[in-house]
């Protein structure tokens, strides 16, 4: 029997080299990838909620003043005003009160609210 020439000898341990600080090492594949996308969308996403921004939105809401001023009260003297406010109105006035705004609002996004037509005469 012959001995094993792999079993005679001692193990000699990986040799691991790292990289020198001096050398300069690029951006990683991910950023190559991935993060170039990213940044480009964030930036279309900006420039895209700068256009107009004076403009848009038109208005506070109702519920987002309510909300304003019941934080600016509870601030300033520690009161909730939710507590102490009703705003409500009766059905009729309510209705005419929805009319006037939806037309309001259709008026500022559109411009000019377009006169209605009787949908049952047709014009020749």
């Amino acid at each position: 029997m012959t001995p094993d020439p792999d079993l005679n000898q001692t193990a000699q341990p990986e040799t691991i080299t790292l990289p020198s600080p001096t050398e300069v090492v690029g951006p990683s594949s991910w950023w190559q990838r991935i993060g170039w996308k990213i940044l480009l969308l964030v930036a279309i996403g900006a420039a895209l909620r700068m256009v107009r921004l004076d403009s848009l939105p038109p208005a506070l809401f109702r519920d987002e003043a309510e909300k304003l001023m019941n934080g600016w009260s509870l601030l300033e003297t520690g009161r909730d005003l939710s507590q102490q406010q009703d705003f409500s109105a009766p059905p009729d006035k309510a209705r005419e009160l929805s009319a006037k705004a939806s037309a309001m609002a259709v008026e500022q996004a559109l411009g000019a609210v377009p006169t209605p037509r009787d949908p049952f005469v047709q014009t020749a």
